[in-house]
C-alpha cells in the first residue's frame, strides 16, 4: 500500500506469517518544510488504523522534527 498525503510521503507493505501474526513494515517521509500540524494529522489518522489491526507493526521514517527542541514548540512535543 503506497499513501501519499500533502505533508508526508509513505508506503507500508504487509508481510503474511503462517506460523504467528501477519507484519506490516511502514516508511514515513515529512519534508522539513511540510506543515507539522498536517503531518501530525496524518500520522494521528495511520496510528489508529494501524492499532485496530491484529498484527505486528514496525514503523520507520525520517520525520524532520527536532525532538531537542520540544519545549519551544507546541506541534513538536506533541
Amino acid at each position: 500500500m503506497r499513501d501519499q498525503s500533502e505533508s508526508c510521503k509513505s508506503v507500508f507493505v504487509e508481510i503474511s506469517n503462517k506460523r504467528s501474526k501477519n507484519v506490516i513494515c511502514g516508511s514515513i517521509y515529512r519534508h522539513p518544510r511540510n506543515d507539522i500540524s498536517d503531518f501530525l494529522s496524518y500520522m494521528e489518522y495511520i496510528l489508529k488504523i494501524l492499532a485496530s489491526e491484529d498484527k505486528d507493526v514496525f514503523l520507520c521514517g525520517d520525520f524532520n522534527i527536532n525532538l531537542l527542541k520540544s519545549n519551544e514548540s507546541s506541534s513538536s512535543s506533541r
